[in-house]
């Protein structure tokens, strides 16, 4: 049988002892053709094995010999292609620092400063041109508004725009292209045309004071300050709310990385002392008391509880432990205090395995983007091309004036290719996709599983916390020679000492029925079974009938109503007081608000349907004719 580690994600193996891998974030990618670059420029560092770029994660993932390389190497070939390596991951961690995290903040709010003054600039030129003939400003000359444009468009096109004129030029150095070469050279081609007519208007009078004759519209100034400032303006929006996605995203897993307690408490020569995590190692025996994270994975050397593995598994109802049972990073220790023993730390616990694989997950590619690597290589060219052949023919067969329909023509065909929807949308889609599903207990293994689920036949389920609730409410009551609510008050008596979802039941009923509980003394709590306490100088039993019976001493059987309860789908518990039976209590969970909508629109779509529980087949059954699920697997 797999252990929960092996079942979550398999131990990393080293092929070769004289190999490195080290993940960093890059500054300066932008589209597809950029991930191609900066590939190249690592691959080409002698020492080096193997390089994957992410445009999604804005990261890089290198194998190099550890001889060969350094992270200098690494700054030297990024800053020679035009890009940057923003800062490395943390080797005990494998997230970036908190440095990483301020710097792309920034970054995000430079581009939405550069969005927000590019669009009102091209908003104001377009208003201003758009009124440039009317009666009350025909006494200004066009070129005193062009002169206006200029300033204002100025600015924009090399202050918001210059990134792309840098990122253009570093890929002209490499003797290739990306696509913010299209983005220099159509909305230079507007600027540069819109300063020499400004300059030059006199000669260009005959051919500015038309209007309406081009198929771009009214431009009585002669001038297209404005489709430069809009256009950058535009690609910055896009590139602003794609960045606001990775943003999100990234957080999501750092949050998940953040479950891990920064201290730890270590047994060290007969004394218990707080140490900082990174300084825990294998052997260690460490402390737990009730209600902690757990610091490491280890196994458990001495006491019992219960631990909440929500976070790992999506399973609600904390698990059971007992010495020689696994423990894992982030999870939650009950009210049991125990010592375990670090079997791993940093790197290689199971929650820093995940973040990994999310991230890796997340960096992979999808057979479609295969597409891509196959088009960027010919993508800006071909367009470059096409661009020259659009301004021929428009300049010999558009109407008057040809140059500038041809100009405008051209101009189209460079930016229309800007925001290429394979090189930007499908990455960030894939990327955000795979985030969210981690945030929400769905671990994706990468963008090819992504793609194929549209081949999925048979989607099973888990039952409590995926269709259900998991948070369980009190449905029968069954008192035997008292009241209910007796009853209720007695066995929440003993259940106010647990952390128990079954607990939280019964202390809510308690709650709604306004019952006084009593404090309970020499609770005892025994794993998977039930508890015992001395409430107001009576021992009361609570747990599973079986339990209950043994600690009665045999003498009675809960079987006909616990099965009748039983038999409705809900879980029992038994209560006795002072070696008498006092009562059942039926407990179930509540259907999630949409599990019913999800599971009939996979049945509509003629996808099989399982329940996969460990619950019993009668509650397995309720939940699964509730919400039409076809195919049961129980107990």
């Amino acid at each position: 049988m797999q252990t929960a580690n092996d079942a979550v994600l398999p131990a990393e193996s080293e092929i070769e002892k004289n190999l490195s891998t080290l993940t960093f974030s890059v500054g300066g990618m932008t589209c597809a053709a950029c991930v191609h670059h900066v590939g190249n420029a690592l691959r080409d560092i002698p020492g080096m094995v193997d390089a994957h770029v992410s445009l999604g994660t804005e990261t890089a993932t290198v194998e190099f010999e550890q001889a060969s390389v350094s992270k200098l190497d690494l700054k030297e070939a990024l800053s020679g292609a035009g890009y940057s390596v923003r800062s490395f991951a943390d080797e005990y961690t494998s997230i970036f620092s908190n440095g990483d995290k301020e710097s792309i903040r920034q970054e995000l709010r430079s581009t939405r400063n550069k969005m927000a003054v590019s669009l009102v600039v091209a908003a104001l030129v377009m208003i201003v041109m758009n009124y440039a003939s009317v009666d009350s400003l025909a006494d200004i000359s066009p070129t005193a508004f062009n002169v206006l444009f200029l300033t204002l468009a100025t600015p924009v096109q090399f202050w918001a725009g210059g990134r792309f004129y840098k990122s253009a030029w570093s890929a002209a150095r490499l003797k290739t292209s990306n696509m913010n070469t299209l983005v220099a050279i159509g909305t230079s081609t507007a600027y540069f045309y819109s300063v020499t007519v400004t300059i030059l208007r006199p000669v260009f009078e005959d051919s500015l004071t038309f209007t309406g004759a081009h198929v771009g519209g009214s431009h009585a100034t002669g001038t297209y300050f404005d489709v430069s400032a809009s256009i950058i303006g535009l690609i910055l929006m896009g590139r602003w709310l794609e960045s606001r996605a990775r943003g999100r995203t990234s957080d999501a897993i750092n949050n998940l990385m953040s479950l891990q307690p920064s201290t730890a408490m270590i047994a060290i020569d007969g004394a218990i002392k707080e140490v900082d995590i990174s300084d825990v190692e294998p052997g260690n025996k460490i402390m737990l008391r009730p209600g902690e994270l757990i610091p490491v994975d280890g196994k458990i050397v001495e006491g019992t509880s219960s631990i909440d593995e929500s976070m790992l598994t999506g399973e609600p109802l904390p698990v059971e432990k007992q010495v020689g049972d696994d423990v894992f990073t982030g999870t939650v220790n009950g009210i049991g205090g125990v010592k375990f023993v670090a079997s791993a730390v940093g790197r290689e616990t199971v929650l820093a395995r995940i973040v990994r694989m999310v991230q890796l997950a997340q960096s992979s590619r999808a057979p479609i983007e295969q597409l891509v690597d196959t088009v960027t290589a010919r993508f800006v060219p071909a367009v470059l091309g096409i661009a020259i052949v659009t301004f021929a023919v428009w300049s010999f067969r558009a109407p008057e004036p040809a140059i500038i329909n041809a100009l405008l023509m051209t101009v189209a065909v460079l930016v229309i290719a800007c925001p290429c929807a394979l090189g930007l949308a499908t990455p960030t889609a894939i990327m955000v996709g795979i985030g969210k599903g981690a945030s929400n207990g769905a671990l994706i293994k990468n963008a090819e599983a992504l793609e194929r689920t549209h081949r999925v036949d048979t989607v099973v389920f888990d039952k409590t916390g995926t269709l259900t609730e998991g948070k369980p409410r009190i449905t029968t009551i069954e008192a035997i020679g008292i009241s209910e609510g007796e009853l209720v008050r007695l066995a929440a008596s003993v259940e106010s000492a647990s952390e128990h979802p079954l607990a939280d039941a019964l202390l809510t009923e308690a709650l709604e029925r306004e019952l006084d509980l009593t404090p309970p003394t020499e609770v005892k709590a025994i794993p998977g079974r039930g508890m015992t306490a001395n409430v107001e100088g009576f021992k009361v039993v609570v747990g599973r009938p079986a339990f209950v019976v043994d600690q009665m001493g045999g003498s009675y059987s809960f079987s006909e109503k616990a099965f009748e309860i039983a038999e409705r789908g809900e879980t029992v518990l038994a209560v006795a007081k002072h070696e008498t039976p006092i009562g059942l209590i039926g407990v179930s969970d509540q259907l999630k608000p949409g599990a019913l909508f999800a599971v009939s629109n996979l049945n509509e779509r003629n996808i099989e349907t399982v329940m996969l529980t460990g619950d019993n087949q009668k509650a397995a059954e309720k939940v699964a004719n509730a919400i039409g699920i076809r195919q049961i697997i129980a107990d």
